[in-house]
């Protein structure tokens, strides 16, 4: 499932890397870096719009009422499979991502 969910959201923030890293932005070239843009596409949003979409096309009113009752309960679970999945998957996988990539420091005792 990483291989599905990931790639489109890294070629997103690929494809907005030179509007982002402008100034105007605040953020600026040094702050909107590659390591940064392979931790935004780990993370990911953590399934929010996925599962308000998976919801929407469950209510029978969100989209005229026009999909068959089994369609509606299958994007719904399908939905929330995928927001399940990054939250345990993708979530636990973080700190050992930000050690790696060295944008975290162990505490000293």
């Amino acid at each position: 499932m990483v291989c599905f969910l990931n790639p489109p959201r890294a070629c997103g923030y690929i494809l907005l890397k030179p509007i982002l890293s402008l100034e105007i932005f605040g953020m600026g070239a040094k702050v909107f870096s590659w390591p940064h843009i392979f931790v935004l596409s780990w993370g990911g949003f953590k399934g929010a719009v996925t599962l308000a979409l998976g919801m929407i096309c469950a209510d029978d009113t969100g989209i005229g009422g026009q999909l068959h009752p089994q369609i509606r309960k299958k994007m719904l679970f399908h939905s929330a499979g995928a927001v399940g999945f990054t939250l345990l998957f993708n979530a636990s996988t973080m700190r050992f991502l930000l050690k790696r990539l060295g944008k975290v420091r162990e505490k000293r005792p």
